[in-house]
């Protein structure tokens, strides 16, 4: 039981951890850049309160994937049926991409106005270029945590503690290097965030092939809700610009107009190459 549990309490703990190391990252080298204490503290504040809130949301909706998953995995992986388990974890997979590229793209083209509709107006113009940097993490994020699911269900607990612990380290030696220079400041937060999931995230696939020799099949997943996402965000936007500009109805306005186009997008490519199908097959 200490064999499985402790690696799975530190790996939860490693986010909290980071985030304290953060604090003072961040305050001294923005400080270091230039700004003064209370511009840092300013500065910090704005992104722990706008962007990371935004980031935990997305991981509150990916959660739930990693919940159904684990006992389905554990259940198949003592039954020995690999065809299916390799089913069940591109599943996984293609709903955390089904969810986390309509996001990205929606965290990148409006930011700022998704952070006005929440916060006040100088906030959200302080704060919006940190979130859609941290748009491009999003699907690593997504994909992360699913796969360290994946790999916890399987038995292989220290996978996900190795590659969060390297993830981690990445993040702060890269938030160093990036605050402290003046041409990035606070959006070196953003750009170490991302690297971090990309390297944890790459660290656990790898991981996860060489133990399961599976390959998920999960790219022609991502590579069409990639484009189904931006052509429904484009289109959105063209729409709305044409309409009268209401602070806070516009934004709600596209992001209706956005999340239609692409299920519509999604339902007629289904209907469409039934045998290549993007959308999770009901299980029989």
């Amino acid at each position: 039981i200490l064999r499985i549990s402790i690696p799975l309490t530190v790996t939860s703990a490693i986010g909290s951890v980071g985030n304290i190391i953060d604090l003072g990252i961040i305050m001294k080298r923005l400080q270091h850049s230039g700004y003064t204490e209370l511009q840092a503290s300013v500065l910090y504040g704005n992104y722990t309160t706008l962007t990371v809130p935004m980031v935990n949301l997305v991981a509150t909706l990916i959660a739930p994937i990693g919940a159904v998953l684990l006992p389905i995995i554990s259940r198949l992986n003592v039954k020995g049926d690999k065809k299916l388990l390799a089913e069940k974890i591109s599943l996984g997979m293609k709903l955390a991409v089904y969810i986390s590229i309509p996001i990205s793209f929606m965290f990148y083209y409006s930011s700022r106005d998704i952070l006005r509709l929440i916060f006040d107006d100088s906030s959200a113009n302080l704060g919006f270029e940190c979130l859609r940097l941290v748009s491009f993490g999003i699907v690593f994020m997504s994909l992360l945590t699913v796969l360290n699911t994946v790999l916890e269900a399987l038995g292989k607990t220290k996978a996900p503690l190795y590659s969060m612990l390297i993830g981690c380290l990445v993040k702060l030696l890269s938030a160093y290097f990036f605050i402290g220079k003046a041409e990035y400041g606070i959006l070196g937060a953003s750009v170490s965030t991302v690297i971090s999931y990309a390297v944890s995230f790459l660290i656990s696939f790898v991981a996860f092939v060489l133990y399961t020799k599976i390959s998920p099949k999960f790219l022609k997943a991502l590579l069409f809700t990639t484009v189904f996402s931006f052509i429904s965000i484009r289109s959105a936007l063209f729409f709305t610009q044409k309409l009268p500009q209401m602070k806070g109805i516009n934004i709600i306005i596209t992001l209706f107009i956005f999340g239609s186009f692409y299920l519509v997008f999604c339902y007629i490519y289904n209907l469409l190459f039934k045998k290549e199908s993007i959308l999770p097959k009901r299980s029989k």
